[in-house]
């Protein structure tokens, strides 16, 4: 959020359209054992994304930010999970499954996506878009 508004200010100051992309996740929306600290993060920063959204439309802001979640990408963080049992993760053989079914995103298509995003009225000020959709 210090972020966002310091990106805010520099636009503003310089007179200059900013576009923020917060990347959230599902986990924004569904609980998960085990994942308290990260499902909390993510529902608070898709809030604090549509917060935003209002308050730039409010003030006329020439700015937009909006929520995205990358669906499930292979990052260390998948390996991680992947590595752990059912005892300590519910969902393990479910990551498992996607990663051995290749249904893993490469973070080099989700920053590809991104780049093409940028700048797409599609993408309203607040929005929330999940890459399944697309």
């Amino acid at each position: 959020m210090i972020l966002q508004n310091g990106l805010l200010s520099i636009g503003s100051s310089q007179n200059v359209a900013v576009e923020i992309i917060n990347l959230l996740s599902g986990a924004a929306l569904k609980a998960y054992d085990g994942w308290g600290a990260y499902c909390s993060s993510k529902a608070g920063l898709l809030m604090a994304t549509q917060v935003l959204g209002t308050e730039i439309n409010l003030h006329q802001l020439p700015a937009k930010v909006w929520g995205f979640a990358p669906g499930v990408v292979d990052t260390e963080m998948q390996t991680t999970l992947r590595a752990l049992d059912n005892s300590q993760f519910s969902q393990v053989e479910r990551f498992q499954r996607l990663f051995a079914e290749g249904q893993l995103r490469s973070p080099a298509s989700v920053a590809t996506f991104l780049y093409q995003a940028v700048g797409n009225p599609q993408f309203e000020n607040g929005g929330f878009y999940d890459i399944r959709s697309f």
